[in-house]
């Protein structure tokens, strides 16, 4: 792969950088699997002096926002590196692995996670193993040392670019000891209602209604379709198949709300939003990107969707 150099307003590329960050990807970015090299050095205000070795261990879908957070990034003599599935069979995986000092491992996904929990012994005692996101074995996870730490888990449950390089950061300061500062995790609305070409997320029906109307997508009579997301499915590299799908519903003359899922007490948010207008008499239908984990229809709302 030919070498990029990313042109975010927070770096500047030189002839004679002062550090290389390298990345290796799967076939999620490059389609070949092999490693994408940013260069990158800070601007004027001046780069920010660290150590160590950084690794982030996560799915094709996180991917592009872990590349985008590096690319905002001031933190020199820091090694941050990125892998996902396809990497495990690098020979320079297992070498970095050894060497790292920092690590955050989605454990939702089933590798790399899984050869880190297989192979933990051949991580430095030292380091500091840090497990995000929940799976079937979270457990065997703790047991094996990786920390549940509630910070750490906070910026990645909004896998957004902001918050990975904060979160890379939060983590060169506390674990590394670099002088460096770092904002708290962001997080969406709990249970906003997402429109792509709207101008905000909205806290409730009420307010998403008056725009859609106002905005003269609301088609009078139609039937309404409500779409349920999880939150991140509204980040810049994931939310182009819900966006895709919203501008369908509408140009078939369906009136169309994206919920925001939040995990907790969804069944009684689900419920509120079916009850009430203009969805209490209009639902035609309910469209799921977020039925995976758990069944969404329960006995109790039966009732309520009769």
């Amino acid at each position: 792969m030919p070498r990029r150099t990313p042109t975010s307003p927070a770096i500047t590329p030189v002839s004679c950088l002062a550090f290389t960050t390298r990345l290796f990807l799967g076939d999620a970015l490059s389609g070949l699997g092999i490693a994408l090299v940013l260069l990158i050095s800070a601007v004027a205000a001046g780069p920010v002096h660290g150590a160590g070795a950084i690794g982030l261990f996560v799915g094709d879908s996180d991917t592009l926002a872990c590349v985008r957070a590096l690319a905002e990034l001031d933190i020199t003599d820091t090694e941050i590196r990125i892998f996902t599935d396809e990497d495990i069979r690098r020979p320079d995986f297992e070498a970095f692995v050894r060497n790292m000092d920092v690590a955050v491992v989605d454990i939702m996904q089933s590798q790399p996670s899984g050869w880190l929990l297989e192979k933990r012994a051949i991580i430095k005692p030292d380091a500091r193993i840090y497990a995000v996101r929940r799976s079937s074995r979270t457990d065997a996870f703790s047991d094996a040392g990786f920390k549940m730490d509630r910070t750490v888990r906070a910026y990645f449950d909004y896998t957004s670019a902001v918050n990975i390089a904060n979160m890379i950061r939060f983590l060169a300061h506390r674990d590394l000891g670099v002088d460096t500062p770092h904002a708290p995790p962001m997080t969406p609305p709990e249970n906003g209602l997402y429109h792509p070409d709207a101008p905000v997320i909205f806290p409730d029906m009420a307010a998403y209604a008056q725009w859609y109307r106002s905005s003269g997508r609301y088609r009078e009579g139609a039937l309404w379709n409500l779409t349920v997301i999880f939150p991140t499915s509204t980040l810049d590299g994931k939310k182009a198949p819900v966006d895709a799908l919203i501008h369908a519903y509408e140009s078939t003359g369906i009136n169309t709300v994206t919920w925001m899922r939040a995990a907790k007490d969804w069944e009684k948010t689900l419920g509120r939003l079916v009850s009430s207008p203009p969805l209490a008499d209009n639902l035609g239908s309910i469209t799921g990107f977020a039925f995976k984990f758990s069944s969404i229809f329960t006995v109790d709302l039966l009732p309520v969707l009769q």
